[in-house]
């Protein structure tokens, strides 16, 4: 069963605001904009696992808007918490994935520049049948190329939800839960604390495609921006 090495106690504070979040593939810029906004971004780590969640897929751009790829699940894990599902390694998912970015975002500015380093954090993923395993390690790496790992490191910790729940939270204290998709299930008992789904005004940049296609994954804006990426990460303090 998936181990985590960074399940930690919560610290209690007043005047917190914690973004609790289902983990995401590879994140968007919502996703993003809560870690780095909030005081503390949690990753549920038990949450009911669901097709439509981003926990397996991520949006990527192309010439039509844009399609998803997703993480070949087993059959049997469709039903388990995301701490327990597998991913299908028999299914040689990461050389397809290198195919669809090839195809969308082979002409972007910076795509040949990050392909060798992207095309090894696939191979070291698939080392990993646990998807939260393979969560974490592109995470990781992604917030690396962005530049912005020093800032999340310490901020994105992974949590079940009977660790979250029993918190004692003080009246200032303030929870953001996911808007998007009703596959977020409803917090238990959080105190006093106050529960919003924030609708952030996000930053659009310029993609690889005329027009913006809101919601896409980091890689888009990562292949499209390279090391300027700032200009975009930035607005979204």
């Amino acid at each position: 069963m998936y181990i985590l090495q960074q399940l930690i106690p919560m610290m209690i504070r007043n005047d917190m605001t914690r973004a609790c979040l289902i983990p995401a593939l590879v994140p968007d810029l919502w996703h993003l904009a809560a870690i780095i906004r909030a005081d503390m971004a949690c990753y549920m780590i038990n949450e009911p696992f669901s097709r439509k969640s981003q926990a397996h897929r991520m949006k990527l751009r192309n010439a039509e808007g844009t399609q998803w790829f997703t993480m070949p699940i087993y059959q049997d894990d469709r039903k388990k918490p995301l701490n327990e599902v597998r991913i299908d390694n028999s299914v040689n998912w990461q050389s397809e994935l290198m195919k669809v970015l090839r195809t969308n975002y082979g002409n972007s500015i910076f795509y040949d520049f990050y392909e060798p380093e992207i095309k090894a954090d696939l191979e070291k993923a698939a080392e990993s049948e646990w998807l939260l395993e393979i969560v974490s390690h592109l995470n990781k790496r992604v917030f690396r190329y962005l530049e912005l790992d020093s800032q999340i490191s310490d901020k994105l910790k992974f949590f079940k939800k009977e660790q979250f729940d029993p918190i004692d939270f003080g009246k200032s204290d303030v929870i953001w839960i996911e808007p998007r998709g009703s596959y977020y299930r409803k917090l238990g008992d959080t105190g006093q604390a106050e529960i919003q789904s924030p609708e952030f005004t996000l930053p659009e940049y310029r993609q690889h495609f005329d027009g913006f296609e809101p919601g896409c994954c980091l890689l888009d804006l990562l292949f499209q921006k390279g090391p300027l990426s700032f200009e975009v990460t930035d607005q979204l303090r």
